[in-house]
């Protein structure tokens, strides 16, 4: 982040600030664990996951982990859908790091479709997309439980086909702010 006259501006919005890294070494492997343990993990993402395993994907700014994400992707219809679980532990990198996540699905995993589910309150995440433009394709009212209390979970995606000219736009946006 840069500062202008004590107030933060986005660095200019580009996938080449955040790296993906498949997991290979143990220290990868802590890390993605202790993402899970964290009380933010299971708030945001909902129930730990059992193991680690060589779906999780950790980002990366100049070495130091960021976040991480787990790829989920259906074939079965004959179009290739992605449901990612994504956890950024370094909130100054969240925009970037979304967008990270987002092109390497895209462009690295070949998928048709990107569908994120969404906790009603996690309103900084919903932000976020909103911000990429990722499309809310709706709203399930009071379906989930999440800590003994009924909440929304709110649906969006993106299609491969509409990437190009969101990430077009965006850049225009951002580095307009620059």
């Amino acid at each position: 982040m840069l500062l202008k006259k004590g107030r933060r501006i986005m660095t200019p919005l580009t996938d080449e600030i955040i790296s993906v890294k498949s997991c290979k070494s143990l220290e990868d492997y802590n890390f993605i664990e202790a993402c899970m343990n964290s009380e933010e993990f299971g708030k945001f993402i909902g129930e730990r996951l059992n193991h680690v395993n060589q779906n999780y994907y950790l980002l990366k700014k100049d070495e130091k982990y960021v976040g991480c994400f787990s790829l989920n992707i259906d074939n079965s219809l004959g179009v290739s859908i992605c449901a990612p679980n994504i956890y950024i532990s370094n909130r100054a990198y969240s925009l970037h790091g979304l967008f990270k996540v987002v092109s390497y699905i895209m462009n690295e995993c070949d998928v048709d479709k990107i569908s994120i589910r969404v906790y009603g309150f996690n309103k900084k995440f919903i932000s976020l997309l909103k911000k990429l433009s990722i499309h809310c394709e709706g709203v399930l009212k009071y379906s989930h439980v999440h800590g003994n209390v009924l909440t929304d979970m709110h649906l969006f995606s993106i299609l491969k086909s509409e990437l190009k000219s969101h990430s077009i736009k965006l850049n225009e946006r951002y580095n307009k702010k620059c």
